[in-house]
């Protein structure tokens, strides 16, 4: 994802990872060899970039992002925060992710996941203007409880749910084109106040809409800032 900002001219960027190169990698984070096993993510993408663009700026913070301080500490000064952690889980991350966006008055993309045929494009979401993570969860809480269903914490174990490089690619390059849309305002993001699910057996996509609730104690109508 980093490197297709890059290529569309974004110059500055903090990585945020506390992880090292593993072999389950290298099926789908295209900047990783053999050769980077055992090194810094963060180090070695920023080491790969620098050979793309060498001017770009780039912060390393090889650490665990695991509140909503964490996440402010890192965001400082940030146009746009981008969520591709998985740990503890994709869930709780998204949540700590768009606490610290509000707090900033940061717009924040939460990236989705992957699972077989199905991909996860998760909402983007901008203060004051989109509805919130919290928003999107009870929505389809709602939904799953009307249909009889049981919401399934995403795992971030590949032990569990293979992937493929190509899913991969393609969802990660969705968001790119989000942040573009942000960064740039040249359009409307898509994914305003929408979740959708990408189905690659079909090339079919399901979007789900959700709406701010008034209720919302991060993005509703009694909310410093929150509009109606």
């Amino acid at each position: 994802m980093v490197q297709g900002l890059i290529l569309a001219g974004v110059g500055q960027f903090t990585l945020v990872d506390p992880d090292v190169v593993e072999l389950t990698n290298l099926n789908r984070q295209c900047l990783y060899t053999i050769a980077d096993i055992g090194k810094s993510k963060a180090e070695t993408i920023a080491s790969k970039l620098t050979q793309i663009d060498s001017g770009i700026q780039i912060c390393i913070l090889r650490k665990k992002i695991l509140s909503k301080d964490d996440c402010m500490d890192a965001a400082q000064g940030a146009k746009l925060i981008i969520n591709c952690a998985d740990e503890p889980h994709t869930d709780m991350i998204n949540r700590i992710v768009t606490e610290a966006g509000y707090a900033l008055n940061i717009p924040h993309i939460l990236c989705g996941g992957y699972d077989g045929h199905l991909s996860f494009l998760g909402p983007t979401i901008i203060p004051g203007k989109s509805a919130c993570w919290y928003c999107y969860e009870h929505t389809l809480d709602h939904q799953l409880d009307y249909a009889g269903y049981e919401h399934l914490v995403i795992t971030p174990s590949h032990s569990q749910g293979g992937n493929i490089g190509a899913i991969s690619a393609i969802t990660a390059n969705c968001h790119v084109l989000e942040a573009i849309k942000v960064l740039t305002g040249f359009a409307a993001p898509t994914m305003l106040n929408k979740a959708a699910e990408l189905d690659f057996l079909t090339l079919g996509i399901h979007f789900r809409n959700f709406k701010k609730r008034r209720s919302c104690s991060l993005c509703g109508a009694k909310t410093k800032g929150a509009t109606t």
